[in-house]
């Protein structure tokens, strides 16, 4: 753990966000109506937001105590002779196959999480510390007979004290009071931000859903989309692949687009499906692009720096550099790159509107 409570950023799952941002709108393209958009941004404003904020509680706050303890090795305390084992346990067994108690062997195990023989597992379940059985194998292993018995056993405790607190290492906190306090603050942050995702995603789909789509799409900024795209489903390619099992065969574009073009009913190749996509966020982006240019929003260097690096970073799963950025903007186009950041701020000024935190 991290010298503060905090929880991981999983690149796939970001960039699977991502995916679906660009796929949701699919049929959005489709359905191209002759005119530009001309609506302002204060046609925006008057949406109903169903997303609603979470307040941290006593019960979240325990929670998460639980998961530090157990992130940390968790704290143990023996069972008491003749105690019920129960899932999460740890017991230390011995067995031995039925009359050949001097090959007895010893090893430690978790109670209720899957076992081999599954025989055993099942047994150790409705068993106490100290008790003795017979286990029956199945047919498939000779219909073996095993004597199983309970040596020692311990038990997950939650009951902290300062000095465990003290000796997690966590920064400014050495008390019971303060890591829940910690916790307290931590949950309310991610509460936040997973308010202004649905907030965000919310506003998106709105917006789109009563916009006007543009019938064509500027090839250089196709070409842009395209990019994003590829980098994004090579990332998950990249993931997938890298939790293979030894000779298990490496997943392909296909695989990862398969799922989305079902549900899409999209039957042309994956290829073709990029293109689709590609196509359905210039049109969000030339969207986005005309109420920037109404409420008179342009993006500063430094926001569009801050744009891509973020961009990149759930790309490639690690901090990009200035070089990184500069040469993404050199790739795509500086215009192209303005009118594809320019979504971002304006939907973070919407954010803000409706989450109360500007003046507007």
């Amino acid at each position: 753990m991290d010298k503060k409570v905090k929880g991981k950023k999983i690149v796939l799952s970001i960039v699977l966000a991502l995916l679906l941002a660009g796929v949701s709108g699919i049929l959005v393209y489709m359905h191209n109506t002759s005119n530009a958009n001309n609506k302002s941004l204060a046609d925006y404003k008057n949406f109903t937001i169903e997303a609603t904020l979470n307040e941290v509680n006593d019960e979240d706050i325990n929670d998460t105590v639980k998961s530090t303890i157990d992130n940390a090795g968790g704290i143990w305390v023996d069972a008491e002779d003749g105690e019920a084992l129960k899932e999460g346990y740890m017991a230390t067994i011995e067995y031995y196959e039925e009359g050949d108690k001097d090959c007895a062997e010893v090893m430690e195990v978790k109670v209720g999480e899957q076992m081999f023989p599954e025989e055993f597992g099942a047994a150790i379940g409705s068993m106490k510390l100290g008790d003795s059985t017979t286990v029956i194998l199945s047919e498939e292993y000779g219909g073996r007979a095993y004597v199983l018995t309970i040596l020692s056993a311990k038990k997950p405790s939650y009951d902290i004290t300062d000095e465990y607190v003290e000796s997690l290492g966590i920064e400014n906190v050495s008390t019971v009071d303060e890591l829940k306090e910690n916790i307290r603050e931590y949950l309310s942050e991610q509460y936040e931000n997973t308010y202004k995702d649905d907030v965000r995603e919310e506003i998106r789909t709105s917006i789109i859903k009563n916009s006007e789509s543009y019938t064509e799409a500027p090839t250089a900024l196709v070409e842009a989309f395209k990019t994003d795209i590829n980098a994004e489903l090579k990332a998950v390619l990249d993931y997938y692949n890298s939790q293979l099992a030894e000779g298990e065969e490496e997943k392909t574009l296909d695989d990862v687009l398969k799922p989305y073009m079902e549900k899409a009913s999209f039957d042309g190749t994956a290829e073709e499906y990029i293109v689709l996509d590609a196509n359905n966020r210039v049109n969000e982006c030339l969207i986005f692009e005309q109420i920037a240019k109404n409420e008179k929003i342009t993006l500063e260097d430094d926001e569009l720096y801050g744009y891509i690096s973020k961009k990149l970073n759930t790309q490639a799963g690690k901090e990009a550099t200035f070089d990184d950025v500069s040469a993404y903007i050199e790739s795509v186009g500086r215009e192209n790159a303005v009118k594809m950041c320019l979504k971002d701020k304006v939907l973070d000024n919407l954010v803000d509107f409706y989450t109360g935190n500007n003046d507007q």
